[in-house]
């Protein structure tokens, strides 16, 4: 399994587990709740019911920002992807091929990376952390995650909204200059896997 450290609608770090044998993103009702947002919820529909009978909602727009060197980074197309509400899933966060193929996410096992609009997202170490630490609310002292490299510090929420404006502090893995980084935003595309 892999997961990746996000931020949701700026109120809880999560450990969010990417599955791309998942069709749909899921987010816990545990934690949807505690995200007190004015989502409005939808109504499930049947064939959500056959792939998930513990589905109780469906929402949009949930904003889920990425770390990156040191930030929280917004992504866009927030609108474009439904989160189905789960009552008691066993992660509270699963970024599914929905999410994926949105943002056009690339998956390489051997660098234990994912990489979206230029920006390269370490894996979490799995073994460092247990069921009830996969979630914690932000900037509460004494939490935190297991750290996906090793020089993390304490982390910040980008406050720009828009992707193409952050370009200039993408992660590339390597030093580059902001100049090779597009002033667009990247089409939908399908999910790659690259493995060793």
């Amino acid at each position: 399994m892999v997961f990746i450290k996000t931020l949701v609608e700026e109120k809880y770090v999560v450990a969010a587990l990417i599955d791309t044998t998942s069709r749909f993103s899921t987010i816990s009702k545990e934690l949807f709740d505690k995200l007190r947002t004015d989502h409005g919820i939808g109504r499930v529909t049947k064939i959500i019911k056959r792939y998930n009978k513990d589905a109780v909602g469906e929402i949009n727009c949930l904003d889920i920002q990425v770390l990156c060197k040191e930030k929280y980074r917004k992504l866009n197309f927030t609108e474009a992807i439904d989160f189905i509400i789960v009552k008691s899933p066993k992660y509270p966060l699963v970024l599914g091929q929905s999410w994926l193929s949105v943002h056009d996410v690339n998956i390489d096992l051997h660098q234990y990376e994912i990489s979206l609009y230029g920006m390269h997202i370490p894996f979490l170490d799995e073994e460092e952390y247990f069921d009830d630490d996969l979630y914690y609310e932000f900037r509460k002292p004494g939490r935190s995650l297991p750290k996906s490299t090793p020089y993390e510090k304490e982390y910040e929420s980008s406050s720009d909204s828009s992707l193409h404006e952050q370009n200039s502090g993408l992660c590339p893995r390597s030093e580059s200059s902001e100049d090779e980084f597009p002033d667009t935003v990247i089409p939908k595309k399908n999910i790659r896997i690259m493995t060793p």
